[in-house]
């Protein structure tokens, strides 16, 4: 018999209850919850007691902050609390599911279960609940070599908490591929399971990835975070041009070559304004290398740098022009 295993890995409360709410009122119960705490000292334990009547909920607290770390092994160890239960939906602490997605996830099984992925359509919302947008649909079946192209043009959005995969299949596909910071982990996982059957998206049923101040993703503002998520994407470059090596996935070298330098260039662009001329040069020949190529890092550099002194530039003649506007009309306040 199909069954199911909804993993929670959980460590912000704030949003924790509207996820666990939305989990309840499933209109099917066929499932079990696992809440796994992340060492939070945040009083969890009386919400899940406040459900366990209504859903099935087997809930552990661990005593190391092991996601601070290394949040794939938590991941993977909330994933090892699932007993029998045959399919695993790694879902999230502050997000919400439609209160079908259950049904018809299982209904996606009864039509067809010659499946290891699945996939729900998002939407992101705000912290009042509001969506603030409705992310493209994925067609209803969609390859691996496909998902990787769009995500790599950034055509589609991508979270963990929108699939739903065979636990037997992730086992024997050695588990998560492991990134640091888990940057790039999710992305490189559903390509690996979805390479037999590809990624079935279940229709009807949405989830709603939450932004907030509270998220952990962005970190835009620490420089050594943006390096580490930088080095996680050279790794994933580099984990992309093995599987082409060795006919994994079905596509063209130089074609993927042409789109993971667009897609890295595009991330340091973003993020240039922490980089010298050095760091860059470093940071762009190790990406280059991971591709196996040998020349054109120093022009995309030098480039990159006549980009961060043109916004450099441009900041200071918007700081320079509000303090002048300011000045103006402190002056004409004066003299009136």
């Amino acid at each position: 018999m199909e069954t199911l295993g909804i993993v929670v890995p959980a460590y912000k409360i704030i949003y924790f209850e509207q996820a666990l709410k939305s989990i309840a009122n499933q209109t099917c119960k066929n499932f079990t919850v696992y809440i796994g705490n992340d060492g939070s000292c945040e009083d969890f334990e009386t919400i899940v007691r406040s459900y366990q009547r209504e859903i099935p909920i087997v809930y552990k607290r661990y005593s190391e902050n092991l996601g601070g770390r290394d949040l794939v092994a938590h991941w993977e160890r909330c994933i090892d609390m699932v007993k029998d239960e045959k399919w695993i939906w790694l879902f999230s602490d502050d997000d919400i599911m439609e209160a079908t997605c259950v049904e018809n996830f299982y209904k996606s099984l009864t039509k067809n279960n010659n499946v290891d992925l699945l996939h729900f359509n998002i939407s992101r919302i705000n912290e009042q609940n509001n969506i603030i947008e409705n992310c493209a649909s994925f067609p209803a079946i969609l390859k691996s070599e496909d998902f990787l192209t769009k995500r790599l043009q950034g055509s589609i959005s991508s979270c963990v908490m929108e699939y739903v995969f065979r636990k037997d299949h992730f086992l024997n596909s050695q588990r998560f591929q492991n990134f640091d910071l888990g940057w790039g982990t999710d992305d490189a996982t559903w390509i690996k399971l979805g390479m037999r059957k590809g990624i079935h998206t279940i229709p009807d049923s949405r989830v709603f990835w939450r932004k907030s101040r509270f998220n952990i993703s962005p970190n835009n503002w620490d420089q050594a975070i943006i390096s580490r998520k930088l080095n996680a994407q050279i790794c994933f470059a580099n984990w992309t041009m093995e599987m082409i090596k060795s006919h994994q996935l079905k596509l063209e070298k130089d074609r993927l070559k042409v789109l993971l330098k667009s897609w890295f260039l595009n991330s340091m662009k973003q993020s240039i304004l922490f980089f010298t001329l050095r760091s860059s040069l470093s940071m762009l020949g190790a990406f280059y290398e991971s591709i196996d190529e040998k020349a054109g890092y120093k022009l995309n550099a030098i480039t990159l740098h006549s980009y961060k002194n043109y916004k450099t530039l441009v900041n200071l003649m918007k700081t320079s022009f509000l303090k002048i506007n300011y000045l103006f009309h402190d002056e004409n306040k004066r003299v009136s």
